[in-house]
């Protein structure tokens, strides 16, 4: 694989021991895309990752509200303020979420980028979900699609990469139906070219990896292996002889 023109970044979206097999939030083939991580990330010379970082007692956690683990409710403040039905409005000024088991916890073991990751010095880490009262699937907006986590220096991914001159991420990560899709479709809205890596990201589930291929290709972002990255970037060089 050859490396990336300048004007493209690497995105690793939450490859943390929390959501690998054994962790927390465990995702069958975790532990297995993080060398396809360290490949995609070293073609490239600027490189950003995301990083679950919820305190004890998150809103999002089914553990908080004595309820089951995957339960569907509406949160307001970080409360329950009705259960989840097809058939019902939604609450005024409620986000929808899904109760998740504990994960992600600050200063845990778990919480941490997994330990075979290649992770330059200069790299930015941006951590999300730290606000007790609302999920953070995506790395633009927080789950009320109104809030943004930000980097330490107080700037959101979006104004961190055009400063940095990016305007192609390729990206790959944990889970590809949750946090990789939004945050893919997130950042396509906000005028970046996208490309979603399969073989470095991992779903919770098939029927939720194919939504987000769908979501994806509907949206106008390119979905690939990683040995398609080449001809992608470098057309010309692939081309048939005339």
């Amino acid at each position: 694989m050859k490396t990336f023109p300048s004007h493209v970044a690497f995105l690793g979206i939450d490859p943390q021991l929390t959501f690998c097999e054994d962790g927390g939030l465990a995702v069958s083939g975790g532990h297995q895309i993080m060398p396809k991580l360290n490949e995609l990330r070293s073609k490239s010379t600027k490189g950003y990752w995301t990083q679950d970082w919820h305190p004890i007692g998150h809103s999002s956690f089914a553990s908080t509200h004595g309820r089951e683990p995957f339960t569907k409710v509406w949160l307001e403040n970080g409360q329950i303020v009705a259960d989840y039905d097809d058939n019902a409005e939604a609450p005024k000024n409620a986000v929808l979420q899904i109760l998740w088991p504990d994960h992600g916890i600050q200063g845990t073991e778990e919480a941490a980028l997994h330990p075979i990751l290649h992770v330059p010095s200069d790299d930015m880490i941006l951590r999300k979900g730290n606000n007790p009262n609302i999920d953070s699937y995506s790395c633009v907006f927080e789950n009320d699609k109104k809030t943004q986590p930000r980097f330490e220096n107080g700037m959101t991914l979006p104004e961190q990469l055009r400063e940095d001159g990016i305007t192609t991420v390729v990206m790959g990560g944990l889970a590809l139906d949750v946090c990789v899709r939004d945050g893919a479709l997130d950042l396509k809205k906000e005028g970046f070219d996208v490309v979603v890596v399969l073989d470095a990201s991992a779903a919770i589930s098939s029927e939720g990896k194919m939504a987000a291929i769908k979501d994806f290709l509907n949206e106008g972002i390119y979905v690939c292996y990683s040995d398609e990255l080449d001809s992608y970037f470098h057309p010309s060089q692939h081309a048939p002889a005339p």
